[in-house]
């Protein structure tokens, strides 16, 4: 029998209470009927692993193993090839179907690689802070990468519609480096510090800032795209907000590891605030908060850091709705299909 188990809300309810060290042994199938190529993919640095978590019941989870080299640092995938940035190693591209680390490829003169998007299939962007700069470099190809200066620290890049979103942050306040076709940086210094993650609707771009450690000063910048302005800053995100989604109905779900997720109504409303977040009641609070191509919110509960993680799918009301265990220490979560062979 597979490691998916069929279990009702209240099931799941005892076993999130007792998160604190993530040990839970029990699965609880993500989705009843989900295609069969669906995927989440959770980067684990504690084991050094991917964990592969198919949607459809009848086929089991998986862990790949990325080495020995580097610090686990993140993931991107595109279809099923993942590419994993390892810090002062490089990056690690993995076959997500045969389910092995193919290749680390060394970024030049020892930079650090800290986040990673696919552009598309044969392009893809690493951030490296100790360059200031991020890479472009073909995974099928054994390539020297092409550098684009941001600026800054870079951290995390993201794809939204053909053009590159990058946050840098800087010694003062963040900045946000916007990459279309042509790679010519268009940069938009932002109003708060420490930018952590970056989400579109329309002609805006949303900036989760952690703010200022000790401060409880998140927020969330207002980006126009095509003027390359903030627009506006929005309070009230507490102590060091860690990740962001946006929900199909206009919602940001944010991630505060201290308090557990807010939902802020792009409307101008919190409709879960620092005072009633959730998971504060039912759970540990999660590290990480994603949204699936299908509109399902997604939390990762990394716990000690010493026992294997969850990773929780919530309902309409933002209760848990399902589960899987992941490996040790989860920090990073995306969704894929799988092409069939």
């Amino acid at each position: 029998m597979n490691d998916w188990n069929f279990r009702r809300a209240a099931v799941l309810l005892g076993m999130l209470a007792g998160l604190a060290a993530c040990d839970s042994g029990d699965l609880v199938s993500m989705t009843e009927e989900a295609p069969l190529d669906r995927a989440a993919v959770v980067a684990n640095r504690g084991d050094r692993t991917l964990t592969l978590i198919p949607f459809a019941d009848s086929v089991g989870v998986r862990s790949v193993p990325l080495g020995s080299e580097g610090e686990v640092a993140g993931v991107a995938v595109r279809g099923d090839r993942a590419a994993v940035p390892l810090g002062a190693a490089g990056v690690g591209l993995v076959d997500l179907r045969g389910g092995t680390l193919q290749r680390v490829v060394r970024l030049p003169d020892g930079a650090v690689a800290r986040g990673a998007a696919f552009l598309h299939d044969t392009v893809l962007a690493i951030a490296s802070p100790s360059a200031g700069a991020v890479f472009f470099i073909n995974p099928f190809r054994v390539t020297a990468p092409r550098a684009v200066a941001t600026g800054g620290s870079p951290e995390v890049v993201q794809e939204w519609g053909g053009r590159l979103f990058v946050l840098a942050p800087t010694s003062g306040n963040g900045r946000l480096v916007m990459l279309d076709s042509t790679l010519a940086p268009a940069v938009v210094e932002l109003g708060a510090p420490n930018p952590r993650a970056v989400v579109t609707r329309g002609a805006l771009a949303y900036v989760l800032n952690a703010g200022d450690p000790g401060r409880g000063n998140g927020s969330v910048s207002v980006v126009n795209i095509a003027t390359h302005r903030e627009i506006g800053i929005v309070q009230g995100f507490g102590e060091s907000p860690e990740a962001m989604a946006l929900s199909p109905r206009g919602e940001l779900y944010v991630a505060v590891p201290t308090r557990g997720v807010l939902v802020y109504d792009l409307t101008g409303t919190f409709v879960r605030g620092l005072e009633s977040p959730i998971g504060s009641a039912s759970m540990a609070p999660a590290s990480r908060v994603a949204m699936d191509p299908a509109g399902f919110i997604y939390t990762l509960h990394r716990g000690s850091c010493t026992a294997p993680g969850l990773l929780v799918r919530l309902d309409p009301s933002g209760a848990p709705a399902s589960s899987a265990r992941t490996g040790v220490c989860p920090i990073a979560v995306e969704f894929t299909s799988l092409p069939r062979r």
